[in-house]
């Protein structure tokens, strides 16, 4: 387990000055309700926060992380996400 937590606010400002450009909030907690930044965790703390639960990022996942590009995706990409919802898979 990691030994080193950040609280998302910390984890993006370290994204966002490893990448040269600024992140939004909303983007990072979007990333960590889905999954893309690994080992991320919602825990109680006190009082702070909706209910007082907080998001922690491992240090290392952090710096590991390679943001995903910006915009929309290609129509190739569309279409194959259509195929495949079609025959019941994800891509």
């Amino acid at each position: 387990m990691a030994d080193n937590w950040m609280t998302l606010d910390e984890a993006r400002a370290a994204i966002a000055a490893r990448i040269g450009r600024p992140v939004p909030m909303a983007t990072v907690a979007k990333w960590a309700r889905e999954g893309k930044l690994a080992g991320a965790r919602k825990v109680r703390t006190g009082g702070r926060g909706r209910d007082g639960l907080r998001w922690l990022v491992p240090g290392e996942t952090v710096a590991a992380f390679v943001p995903p590009k910006m915009g929309r995706p290609s129509r190739a990409v569309s279409a194959a996400r259509a195929v495949a919802a079609v025959l019941g898979r994800r891509i």
